[in-house]
């Protein structure tokens, strides 16, 4: 299965790398960066649909993990995509999301990947941009206890708590670690991150 973005092409397949590689080519191709998966989507059943990277936009990502969080990250993006489409002067929003709906395959790394790409593009329902660490911060939100620890009314934990509202839903719980290739505009970034759960 191939499929391609902005900037970005996505090979999925469940055989080895060295089958896939004869299938595509792949070590004749020309790249800034690669992300690969070796292991089966273990979280659903094993279909090359479902197989990893999995990209939304400009955005590519490979994962580990369980998203426990899974059902509130799909309801948070599928609002936020019917808000934009609605803001870009869409008129038929239960038809959109109809539509939406039945693009999904039933894995959480796409709810990442288009998650990623929805604060990537923050700008569409805010007045502003999110940097990379405030998207990092959103997709791995602090506790609430962790919050608490900073002082009440000061500016930093309102501005935590700002962006944790303005994206109700998008917190990742796992245990999750997640890495993002992303292509934006003649520049590619690789991005890394993990769910904020405490490990010995």
């Amino acid at each position: 299965i191939i499929s391609a973005a902005h900037g970005i092409s996505v090979y999925k397949g469940l055989p080895s790398i060295s089958e896939l590689d004869s299938l595509y080519s792949l070590s004749e191709q020309t790249t800034d960066a690669m992300i690969a998966h070796t292991r089966y989507p273990t979280g659903s059943s094993p279909l090359a649909v479902r197989a990893h990277p999995y990209s939304f936009g400009n955005v590519a990502i490979v994962h580990n993990g369980d998203v426990t969080s899974y059902r509130s990250n799909l309801n948070a993006v599928e609002s936020l995509l019917a808000e934009m489409y609605y803001r870009s002067g869409g008129d038929d929003v239960a038809a959109f999301l109809k539509e939406v709906k039945k693009s999904w395959v039933g894995t959480d790394s796409e709810v990442i990947s288009t998650m990623l790409y929805l604060l990537l593009k923050s700008q569409i329902v805010s007045d502003s941009t999110l940097s990379i660490p405030e998207i990092v911060e959103v997709l791995t939100s602090p506790r609430s206890n962790q919050l608490t620890k900073l002082l009440r009314g000061s500016a930093e934990r309102m501005r935590k708590e700002d962006l944790l509202a303005r994206f109700a839903g998008f917190g990742l719980d796992g245990p999750v670690s997640a890495l993002s290739l992303i292509a934006d505009e003649g520049s590619t970034s690789l991005l890394a991150f993990r769910d904020r759960k405490d490990r010995k």
